[in-house]
């Protein structure tokens, strides 16, 4: 039977040993896999969310710096109509207009153009004649007259192949004479310094409808799309500005970079991924402590499975977890179960079933052990005492009387010692 149990225990200890080495591997692995999706997951959620709230602020920010940008320009218009009024009035100016005096005009039109910090000025008069303070300009008057009597006197004008914001102030001697218009061109240079001027980084350019794109043209005016920009997506917002000319219809493009904005949360992100960093390092520690709190037992149940199996009795510390524990508790009583199966099996192999007494191979073993210890001074007596009749006695009475009366008389291995002979127990 022992054997058995012994081969029983090293199936045993081997499945433990392989479960061991592959089960606590397995659950580190699972647990760090399992966090480092969770803290991917976290880190993309956190990252789409910053994401979602720079491009909801960069949205507020241009529509916020459009109206800046509108106030700007018309604040450039008014500082262009005020230098151009007083001009306008001017006794001298106005004499030379009446009289057709070109070279004082000119004049009057280039001092007014180095003044005033402009591409350019020019007057149109009633029939839609041009005199501009340079002749390599193109301007068309009568391209402006319509808008310029219903009282027009802030917009956009062509100037060559750029856009020109322009300011227009009336002359009047008394009767209206024609108007002075003063240009500056809205190329990128310009829109750079005037987009420089906003709270926040802008990219302005004023474009005509038609030159306009099929994804730009197809937007309200006001509203705010999202673009490929050459640095990633961009918010744009396209809206009008006022025109001086008939069939020149500007539109003002603006884009925010998200890439400013986000550039904003970079410590933020850098924050959560050394956050997100820790706690992976941290639950790969704890992963790997649980692990080893739950294979360590089983380790430890190996052991002991391995060194009954040679022979030594040996018992597993119970502790670790619940199931742990009870798998621990168990293993003990299996090996205190053994242990006294084996000592029932060596008692019954020296004692009678009957009586319970001591039999011969009990005798046998007793009278070698004494042999082997007798010496010169020592000897061994052995006295054989038989009853007469006791078979009879044995049928008369019975095994019951029989085993009242050897528990009574106490018979050990040097006394009474049972033999049966069929049926019956002789002395």
């Amino acid at each position: 039977m022992k054997r058995s149990v012994v081969q029983a225990l090293d199936r045993l200890r081997n499945a433990i040993d392989v479960r061991v080495r592959s089960l606590g591997s397995r659950i580190a692995l699972l647990y760090v896999v399992l966090l480092t999706v969770i803290v991917a997951a976290t880190l993309l959620a956190a990252g789409s969310g910053i994401n979602t709230f720079a491009y909801e602020t960069a949205e507020r920010e241009l529509a916020a710096n459009s109206r800046v940008f509108d106030q700007i320009i018309a604040s450039r218009q008014r500082q262009m109509a005020d230098a151009g009024e007083v001009v306008a009035r001017d006794f001298g100016f106005r004499e030379a207009l009446a009289t057709g005096d070109a070279p004082t005009l000119v004049s009057a039109l280039q001092s007014l153009r180095d003044r005033a910090k402009v591409s350019e000025v020019a007057i149109v008069q009633l029939d839609g004649s041009v005199i501009s303070s340079s002749t390599a300009t193109t301007i068309r008057g009568t391209a402006m007259l319509s808008r310029l009597e219903n009282g027009a006197d802030r917009g956009v004008i062509r100037l060559g192949q750029a856009q020109a914001l322009g300011a227009a102030v009336p002359i009047e001697m008394p009767d209206l004479a024609g108007w002075l218009i003063l240009l500056n061109t809205l190329g990128p240079a310009d829109m750079t310094q005037l987009a420089s001027l906003s709270a926040a980084p802008l990219e302005a350019r004023v474009i005509e409808r038609a030159q306009l794109d099929s994804h730009l043209a197809s937007l309200e005016l006001g509203e705010i799309a999202e673009m490929e920009g050459h640095d990633g997506p961009t918010p744009v917002r396209v809206s009008a500005i006022a025109s001086l000319e008939d069939g020149n219809e500007p539109r003002l493009v603006m884009a925010h970079s998200l890439n400013s904005v986000l550039a904003r949360y970079f410590s933020l992100r850098l924050v959560l991924m050394l956050i997100g960093l820790f706690g992976l390092l941290a639950g790969a520690w704890a992963a790997i402590r649980l692990s080893r709190g739950i294979a360590r037992p089983l380790q430890l149940l190996a052991e002991a499975a391995r060194a009954y199996a040679g022979g030594a009795v040996a018992k597993v510390k119970v502790e670790g977890a619940i199931e742990v524990r009870s798998l621990a508790s168990s293993f003990n009583a299996m090996v205190d179960a053994v242990e006294e199966r084996e000592q029932q099996i060596m008692h019954a192999s020296l004692h009678d079933a009957l009586t319970g007494l001591p039999n011969r191979r009990f005798f046998i073993e007793k009278l070698e052990r004494a042999l082997a210890r007798q010496s010169e001074s020592q000897r061994t007596f052995v006295a054989f005492i038989d009853v007469d009749d006791f078979k009879a006695i044995n049928d008369a009475l019975g095994s019951p009387v029989w085993r009242r009366v050897a528990a009574h008389r106490g018979a050990n291995a040097s006394g009474l010692l049972p033999e049966r002979h069929g049926g019956a127990v002789r002395r």
